[in-house]
Parts: C-alpha cells; structure tokens; sequence
C-alpha cells in the first residue's frame, strides 16, 4: 500500500477591515499584523480574529471548521471552502485548487524545494516566493508544510489597481496641486501657488492610495497517512461538522475508515524497518482493527514500560500476542486483559508462571470450573486469588473446614 504524502492546496485570499475607517486591507499572505491601507492604522489581526470568531486566525482551520478536511475529502477542484468571514466583515476566502498557480501566467507551479525561498514557473521564469512555517504562520495552522505566494516581508508588494489622473485642481485659484510623498497620508494638500488647503477627495485619495487587488497566496499541506487519520478523528469534535448534511458526513466516515488503514499499514510497515515513531506505535496500538500479524511487528517495538502503560487499553490482537509471549510480563497482562477470549484464558490458567495463574483466578469473568481447578494449584498465591474471588463457591467439606 502507497504511503506517499496527500497533497492538499488552498488558495487563500484575506483581508481585514480597519476599526478606526472601515476600509478593507488585503493581506500579503498569513500576517497577524498588519497597517491599514487607508489610515496607516496598525491593526492587531490576531486580537481582532480572536473577539470576532471562535479559534481566532484558526477560525477556518479546526477553531470553528476545518476547511483542509473540506478541500480533501468534500471539495472539488476549483470549489470554495469554509466560509470564514468574521462578524466585522473580513474576510478570509479558500479554494481547493490543483496546486499553486504563478501570479504572472497563472499555470501551476511544482511543489517546493525544501527550504527553498522561491519557486521558479515553468512557463514564464516569474520567481514566486516561498515561505516555510514559522510562529505567525503557526497562529493560523500549524499542519501546513509551505505557503507559496507569501514573501513574509521579503520585500514583494500586493499588485495594485490603476488608477486615472495624478494632479487636481485648486479650490482657491484652479492651479494644480502637487500629491506630493504618496507616503503622505493626510487628506488635506496645500496649493504651492496661492497657499490654499485643499481637501483631497475620495478620488484622488484613491490615486494616491490605489486599492490594492486581493493577494493570492497558496497553503500547501503535505500529510502522511498518520497525519491525515488524526486530522479527521478531530472533525467530529468541531461545529462545523455539526452543519454538514448526511451525505458529506458519510464521506468523510469512509475516508476516515479509509485513512486509518493506510495509516495503520504505515506505521506497521515503518515499525518493520525500525523508522516507527513510538508515539505512533503505541498510538496503534490500542487500535481495535489492529490484527495478529500487525500486532506481533508492534508488539516487537513496545518495551515492558509501555506495555504496562497500555494495560486493559490494548487492542485485542495485541493481547493474543502477549497470550502466546515467551515473557511472563507479556502473558500476565494478557491474563487479566478484558479482551482475552475463552480458549486463551484456560490456556493461561496452566501457564508455567504462577503469576499468570493468579491474574487468572482474580478475574470476575473466569468460568468456575477454570476457578475450582485453581482451587488446587500448588501456589498459595493462586489459592488466595481464587478464595478472594467474589465469584468463586466454596464447596460443603471447604466450607466447614476452611
């Protein structure tokens, strides 16, 4: 079975309305911070997120939906995702797209060198930036592997719209103003000829101060199976799936069943090579699909501490396993596993160890034929068990002789 990483691209476009003048502010890519296009305003985006909607910045990315399930499992290329305007009208808009396209042409771009800072198109050379995780873009989604179109203040600006005309007219004498520094943010410009004020207008604010298009950047996620399995056990938990009608939660049910046997035979298959993660191999190994063969390669990679830190957690199949160990560590859990079948439990019942016998003979479900033939047992310690047992009946001759 292929283990190779699912990739998944959105296309992102943001913005984020001014508090102070209303006016929106496209945003370069992922940014917590920002100035407003309009007023110079510094607007904390982070802070603004967090009291508009639940998760904040991870409104759209497991706060209140999760639009990388979305794409993945129940978009279609090209389809729009969560939804993730906030109660203040920023918006954050995502597409499931085939991969980042180049800013330029627009074909699409192969997937990143790792750590490299830019990616070249193939079709017109156009250098697109490229940035790798860092702690802003973490305040957003800490699952994604690059973003593609974010230059994370290297210097690229957002394409502007074009705007007509560069001088007006002065209301005192009709002579032409002067804009000046375009970095000037003030509305009120003075004629250098007859030392009138003049108030600029909203058209020529806007030559001075273009409104800039919405900046495209792209989120590129690259999971392994692993990943993927957890980030949809994590879907039921949210609102949004809440929202979803029957046939889209169908959907991902069957991904998920899908997702978790790819990831079950990755981390068997990366256990056999000895690359398993032990988070991970313990992780599965309290997964109920497990089976005898996979249980035995994980059991090969579990130590005595984790063993005991599985305990009654353990998948069934891992404890056939450690029913049939040469330790008697291994047989001893087993023997007091709720999920120890019949057969497995009389064979234990005549384990060479007396400490398997005695789990044997503490349990509540141990048949009482098994319990009167432990009765006997020539360990006391496994005698002891079995007269503690609530559910063991003394015969006449024990009862009235003890």
């Amino acid at each position: 079975m292929s283990t190779s990483p699912r990739i998944v691209t959105l296309e992102l476009r943001a913005a984020v309305r001014c508090r102070a003048c209303s006016v929106l502010t496209p945003l370069p890519g992922l940014r917590a911070h920002v100035s407003c296009r309009n007023c110079a305003e510094p607007i904390d985006y982070a802070a603004k997120a967090a009291d508009a909607r639940v998760g904040g910045l991870r409104y759209p990315f497991g706060g209140w939906g999760d639009a990388l399930v979305d794409a993945a499992f129940l978009r279609k290329i090209g389809e729009d995702c969560v939804d993730a305007r906030d109660s203040n009208g920023s918006p954050v808009q995502l597409k499931r797209v085939a991969a980042p396209a180049c800013p330029q042409c627009d074909a699409d771009l192969p997937f990143p060198e790792p750590a490299a800072e830019w990616v070249t198109c193939p079709a017109c050379a156009e250098a697109v930036p490229v940035r790798w995780p860092d702690a802003e873009t973490a305040l957003w989604d800490d699952r994604i592997t690059c973003v593609v179109g974010d230059a994370a203040g290297r210097g690229r600006t957002i394409d502007q719209t074009s705007s007509g005309g560069e001088t007006i007219g002065c209301g005192g004498c009709g002579a032409p103003v002067a804009f000046g520094d375009p970095k000037d943010r003030r509305r009120t410009r003075t004629c250098t000829f007859c030392g009138a004020a003049n108030y600029l207008p909203d058209a020529a604010w806007v030559v001075l101060h273009p409104q800039p298009l919405w900046h495209r950047s792209h989120l590129v996620y690259a999971l392994d199976p692993t990943q993927t399995a957890r980030i949809l056990a994590a879907t039921t938990g949210l609102d949004w799936y809440s929202v979803l009608d029957r046939t889209e939660r169908s959907k991902l049910a069957a991904a998920a069943a899908h997702v978790a046997d790819e990831a079950r035979a990755a981390v068997v298959a990366a256990a056999a090579t000895g690359a398993a993660r032990p988070d991970d191999v313990e992780r599965l190994a309290v997964d109920g699909a497990l089976d005898d063969a996979q249980a035995a390669v994980i059991d090969a990679h579990l130590d005595v501490a984790a063993r005991e830190r599985l305990g009654t957690n353990a998948a069934a199949a891992l404890v056939r396993v450690w029913a049939r160990s040469e330790s008697s560590g291994s047989r001893r859990l087993a023997a007091a596993h709720p999920a120890v079948d019949g057969a497995l439990l009389a064979t234990l019942a005549v384990d060479g160890d007396a400490g398997v016998r005695a789990r044997v003979a503490a349990r509540k479900d141990t048949p009482k034929a098994l319990l009167a033939r432990l009765r006997k047992d020539p360990d006391a310690g496994v005698v002891a068990a079995v007269k503690q047992n609530p559910h063991y009946e003394a015969g006449f001759f024990e009862r009235l002789f003890g």
